[in-house]
């Protein structure tokens, strides 16, 4: 299992986004997925886009994240929604 840990950045965007949603239930439930499927398979369920950065879909959202796997950390850096 993998911690995963949201940058300031991530949860600034991430709050704006909610607070402009017309359904913030959608961007809760995408961001419990997106806590789930990056700590339990961080590599099964996202695409590299670089040698350090991946990304992930969950509807509406995406994510860029780093892998640390010496210490077992997911840092979500970015967010979006689509």
């Amino acid at each position: 299992m993998y911690t995963v840990r949201w940058k300031r950045t991530a949860l600034d965007l991430l709050t704006e986004l909610w607070i402009q949603s017309d359904n913030r239930s959608e961007i809760n439930d995408a961001v419990d997925e997106i806590d789930r499927l990056l700590a339990r398979q961080p590599y099964d369920c996202s695409e590299s886009r670089s040698e350090s950065i991946r990304v992930l879909f969950c509807k509406p959202l995406g994510v860029f994240f780093a892998v640390d796997d010496a210490s077992s950390t997911i840092d979500v850096l970015r967010v979006w929604t689509f």
